[in-house]
């Protein structure tokens, strides 16, 4: 026979301070042993395995490229200018426009 939730105990009870887990931040030991270990074999190994990806599979090399590149780049070049170079969809006009509070104007073409 079922016992109906609302007489199910849980130690999950508001205000108990059990069961917090790691802090922030913090790895378990097998994730820390995998990082080493793969880096370890990157030292040896990961150039020629770049090149036996874009070899074979070159579209598996542009998405590791892209998944470990950031998203955004922003370069300053002193005296204000500041590049930004973003891997995101360029907005429309109407988009940027909006966004900028600009209103576009309509270019008429000279027909002559």
């Amino acid at each position: 026979m079922a016992v109906p939730a609302s007489q199910v105990s849980s130690k999950f009870k508001p205000g108990n301070s059990f069961g917090k887990g790691r802090p922030k931040g913090s790895r378990n030991k097998v994730a820390e042993d995998f990082l080493k270990d793969y880096h370890q074999v990157w030292l040896e190994k990961g150039l020629q395995a770049l090149y036996a990806v874009v070899e074979d599979k070159p579209d598996v090399f542009i998405k590791i490229g892209q998944q470990i590149l950031p998203k955004d780049v922003q370069i300053d070049m002193g005296e204000g200018t500041t590049f930004v170079i973003s891997s995101q969809p360029a907005p429309s006009i109407e988009e940027w426009s909006e966004q900028h509070d600009i209103k576009p104007r309509r270019i008429i073409e000279d027909k002559s």
